[in-house]
């Protein structure tokens, strides 16, 4: 797993100390925070939101003095949060890749996280793919629409070689049946799903890597640069105080990963 404290762009610099003055908490209690289901950064435990994203985010609002919390949180699918982050004014979705093409869509704070999007193979199999369009060649389990599908479409891919999955168990478990090739996803969400389901990781390995990045919050381009840059201050004295890397240790603890 990986992490980094590279900051967009556009988000001025601001001390830490500042973060109450810049950023406005009635402000920030008319939004609305829209997360798509991808564990460890958003998932649901016993009815309650949590994961390294929904974590950071809930401790950053508290910090800038904001009354939303990790239960106001809203749970979406993708596609549908996607939208919504680009037509409604006061909104937010989490957790996004920062790509050049999304760049100039939306404000930016972050990362919470760099991560890589990869494709995943039985260490068995020995597959090798020296470019994005040899996935092509392979049954490749994904999310429609998701980073990978993107990323993979834009290379060439055609849709046939894709199997959509429902989620990430979906995944594993299509892929330890050898009813799929590849799984192309986050990294660190087929290492969580691997743990989680009681699947030997070592059995598995990354056989290319699609994007290397970090996952953001992206907000709707009205929003006002100050509250973009009073949260990007919170976030920074979090990685400053350690409060990011014991978040990310609960969820990734770094006895988990693939061999590289």
């Amino acid at each position: 797993m990986f992490w980094a404290a590279a900051i967009p762009a556009q988000a001025d610099e601001v001390q830490a100390d500042q973060v109450q003055t810049v950023a406005q908490p009635s402000e920030l209690d008319e939004f609305v925070f829209f997360a798509e289901y991808q564990p460890p950064y958003v998932f649901v435990e016993q009815g309650q939101n949590k994961g390294i994203a929904s974590d950071l985010l809930a401790e950053v609002l508290a910090r800038v003095g904001s009354t939303k919390a990790q239960k106001d949180f809203v749970m979406v699918p993708w596609v549908r949060g996607y939208t919504e982050v680009q037509t409604r004014p006061k909104a937010m979705l989490f957790s996004m890749y920062l790509t050049e093409e999304r760049r100039p869509l939306f404000k930016w704070v972050g990362p919470i996280i760099t991560s890589r999007v990869v494709t995943v193979a039985k260490r068995e199999r020995a597959i090798r793919i020296l470019q994005r369009a040899d996935v092509g060649q392979y049954r490749t389990g994904l999310t429609r629409n998701g980073i990978a599908y993107l990323l993979l479409q834009a290379a060439g891919v055609k849709d046939e070689s894709f199997t959509q999955l429902s989620d990430s168990y979906k995944g594993a478990q299509l892929l330890k049946r050898d009813r799929i090739d590849l799984w192309a996803a986050d990294e660190n969400l087929v290492l969580w799903t691997f743990h989680n389901a009681g699947q030997d990781v070592a059995a598995y390995e990354v056989v290319h890597t699609l994007l290397e990045n970090g996952l953001y919050y992206a907000f709707n381009l009205e929003t006002d640069d100050s509250l973009i840059a009073g949260m990007q201050a919170s976030l920074d004295e979090m990685q400053r105080d350690g409060t990011t890397s014991k978040i990310i240790q609960t969820y990734l603890p770094d006895s988990v990963g693939f061999s590289r």
